[in-house]
């Protein structure tokens, strides 16, 4: 059955556009999730993610600053030479950490009686559409396998993205939130961090010496060994849903 977030929202089912062959994939039960880096940061970004329609260099962002509400930091770091920067923020490397998972939200109107026609940029994605027509147990294979493999050293986060990014002003944001350019995605996320709260070493390597010690001395812990790498959970065939 179709879900609905809230009573002011459209139910919807969940739908993976993607190529052929990955579809196959899909309904044997792989689920292949990249890390939000792949599709965020300029310099370490996939061939497939270096696009309009994959890529956002606002992946991960975790605050925006108006002018005159700056970060604290350049007003800490450099007093009266604080720059008045319009139109800025900052990115977390934690979210950047996480692998995530896509999926569009095909909505069905009740006033009326039909689907909501999707945007026509979907075809970027790929030919193929894999329909998910029981989003809670899509959701519920998801979590209980990720769970059974991982125990509770994993964190887990589902819900549709808002469209909400604004650099102009003061607001906070989490790894759900996306620039209102890309609305016609309609997008739905998955989100597991396996990190357990520590720097992976592609996160150490991006930090300065600065945030480095800050981050140590806030009890962060460094896996040097860790490499941020796509992972694919294995939830058996979903023909059935």
């Amino acid at each position: 059955m179709p879900v609905r977030s809230s009573d002011n929202e459209n139910k919807y089912y969940l739908v993976k556009v993607t190529k052929r062959e990955y579809a196959d994939k899909l309904l044997d039960g792989d689920v292949y999730m990249s890390p939000l880096s792949s599709f965020g940061d300029l310099l370490t970004r996939p061939e497939h993610s270096k696009n309009i329609f994959r890529g956002d260099t606002a992946e991960g962002l975790s605050q925006s600053f108006s002018r005159g509400n700056e970060s604290a930091f350049f007003g800490d770091s450099l007093g009266e030479k604080a720059p008045m920067i319009a139109g800025a923020g900052q990115i977390a490397e934690c979210f950047l950490q996480e692998r995530l998972y896509s999926l569009y939200c095909l909505e069905y109107s009740d006033r009326n009686s039909s689907f909501i026609s999707p945007a026509r940029d979907l075809v970027e994605f790929g030919d193929t559409a894999v329909i998910i027509f029981d989003p809670w147990q899509f959701l519920y294979r998801v979590c209980t396998r990720v769970l059974l493999e991982r125990g509770d050293s994993v964190w887990i986060g589902a819900k549709r993205v808002r469209y909400e990014q604004n650099l102009a002003e003061l607001a906070q944001y989490d790894e759900f939130s996306k620039s209102p350019a890309y609305s016609w995605q309609n997008e739905f996320r998955i989100a597991v961090d396996l990190s357990e709260g520590k720097a992976d070493r592609e996160a150490w390597d991006n930090m300065t010496d600065f945030c480095r010690i800050m981050f140590l001395n806030q009890v962060g812990k460094v896996d040097l060994n860790a490499k941020r790498k796509p992972l694919t959970i294995k939830i058996g065939d979903i023909r059935d849903i």
